[in-house]
Order: C-alpha cells, then sequence, then structure tokens
C-alpha cells in the first residue's frame, strides 16, 4: 500500500460509517415525504465523502497514526451532519480541505475543526471569493508576523479595481457587508487607525485566518477571486 493509500481508505472508511450512521435518522422525514428525500440525502452525504476522500489526495499524507484516525472520525461525522443540515456545497469542500490539514498536523485534534466549522457555517460564494483575495494580496509567504492590515480603499482597488471606491457605490457596500461578515466571524479584526483630522478603520488577518489559510488553503486555490457583483 502506498503512503498515501493508508489516510485515503481510512477516510474512505470512515465517510462510509459515518453516511451509514447519520441518514437512518431521516427515517420520519423520508416516511412523510416518500424514499426521494433519503435518496437525495444520502447522495449528498456521499458526495460531501467524496470531497474528503479527494482532499486526502491531494495533500497526500504518510500512514495515520491511532491518534490522527481517533480525530479523523468525529470530524467526518460532522462534515456529514452539516451536510444533512444543508451546508453550502461550496463551504463543504472548504471543510473537506481542513479536515485533511488538520489530520496531518503532529497533533491533529477534532475541536479545532469544530470551531472552524462554525466559523465557516453559512459562507457564502462572495464572502469566499473575498477570502480568496485575502490569501491573495497575502501573498503564498503569508508573512503574518508583518502585521498585515488594509484598509477599505486598498481592498476596494484590488477586489473590485481602481477607482471603484468612488465610482461602483453598489459593488462597495457589498464589499463592506462581507468584511464586517468576516470580521463578525473572526477572520478579520477591525483597527482604528488615528489619523489628521480623524480615523480610519483597517483590516488585519487573524490568527484564525491564518489557521484556515494554512490547513485548507488549497480550496482557496480553486476559488477565482473574481469581482463583487
Amino acid at each position: 500500500m502506498d503512503l498515501d493509500d493508508n489516510a485515503l481508505v481510512f477516510a474512505t472508511n470512515a465517510c462510509a460509517v459515518a453516511v451509514a450512521a447519520l441518514c437512518p435518522l431521516l427515517a420520519v422525514a423520508a416516511a412523510m415525504a416518500g424514499p426521494t428525500v433519503d435518496y437525495i440525502l444520502r447522495a449528498r452525504g456521499e458526495k460531501t465523502a467524496g470531497f474528503v476522500v479527494d482532499a486526502f489526495g491531494r495533500r497526500g499524507f504518510p500512514p495515520l497514526d491511532e491518534e490522527q484516525k481517533a480525530e479523523l472520525v468525529p470530524m467526518v461525522y460532522r462534515i456529514i451532519e452539516a451536510t444533512r443540515q444543508g451546508e453550502y456545497e461550496h463551504t463543504l469542500k472548504v471543510l473537506a480541505a481542513f479536515i485533511a490539514g488538520e489530520t496531518g498536523q503532529k497533533v491533529p485534534e477534532a475541536g479545532n475543526f469544530a470551531r472552524m466549522a462554525k466559523r465557516l457555517e453559512g459562507l457564502t460564494q462572495d464572502e469566499l471569493r473575498l477570502i480568496a483575495h485575502i490569501a491573495a494580496m497575502l501573498g503564498p509567504t503569508r508573512d503574518w508576523l508583518g502585521n498585515a492590515s488594509y484598509n477599505l480603499d486598498a481592498l476596494a482597488d484590488r477586489i473590485l479595481g481602481e477607482g471603484a471606491l468612488r465610482s461602483n457605490v453598489v459593488a462597495v457596500r457589498q464589499l463592506k457587508e462581507g468584511i464586517h461578515e468576516l470580521a463578525g466571524r473572526g477572520f478579520l479584526l477591525a483597527v482604528e487607525m488615528p489619523l489628521i483630522g480623524g480615523t480610519q478603520t483597517s483590516y488585519q488577518p487573524t490568527d484564525s485566518l491564518k489557521e484556515l489559510l494554512d490547513k485548507a488553503g488549497a480550496a482557496f486555490e480553486k476559488v477565482q477571486p473574481v469581482e463583487v457583483s
């Protein structure tokens, strides 16, 4: 067995068990709405399981030890449960990448995944793209110790194009809402910077964003950081 196969096989088995264990909970709903409901939700669970296996395949790890296996199982259950509750597919792909990243840590902790899952719950496609933009601005080295900080002007120029702050009121409003949402989720820290004649709000990446990009950065590389519409 190849080194990567160990992780893939265990992830596949854990996903299969999670799908089988959670889908029967839908028996009452399926009985009321017909067999199609159970079939659709089971299919969604299996699709999410595929995201997890694919994430392991992309990362590539040596054989899982017993501690890694023990931490992987509750993470898989959690993502399948999120699927059952109707989480967005684009968010599930990020969570699957995070599972692979967390499992690859020297000391993995399922609790880290549970906390990140709460932060990402209901993440919209535009918010996902905003994170991808910020990741691109930070660059591949992500100089976190440099206290990277961006004001609205810098973010608007990078995402919407130069001059958008003055010419595209609707898009700037959406951008502000996205920034506010990410700050509320703990991915950005709003800092008031004193200036002559007033203050200016700048936004700094947090440790939570660092953790997300370190463990699930590959998922954001696939997101096209297009303009907020």
